[in-house]
């Protein structure tokens, strides 16, 4: 079996159904954009989203560029259950972890 290396900052993108635009204009945020984002930012944002249907995905150039097409409930062969069940805040203090 061959092997793939990817190294790159990781992301989380966090996809939210939303009935209108209302939210986007609310928050002064763009359909299609994407923006680099502060911790009190990053707060705003999920306080207007809790409580909608949210759905966390795997990110960044390098995690979109190497994926599988492993069901998110499930953690592909060798990687552990904690692969499946990440969440935002764990994902946020690895990177800030990561960068120091």
């Amino acid at each position: 079996m061959k092997k793939v290396l990817g190294i790159g900052n990781a992301l989380v993108d966090i996809l939210v159904h939303i009935d209108n635009d209302e939210i986007l204009d609310r928050l002064g945020l763009q359909k299609g954009g994407m923006e680099m984002i502060d911790a009190q930012r990053k707060r705003e944002i999920l306080e207007e989203i809790s409580g909608m249907p949210q759905t966390m995905a795997t990110g960044g150039s390098t995690s979109n560029t190497i994926s599988t097409d492993w069901p998110a409930s499930e953690p592909p062969p060798g990687t552990s259950a904690r692969w499946a069940t990440t969440s935002s805040a764990d994902c946020s203090a690895r990177s800030a972890n990561a960068s120091a």
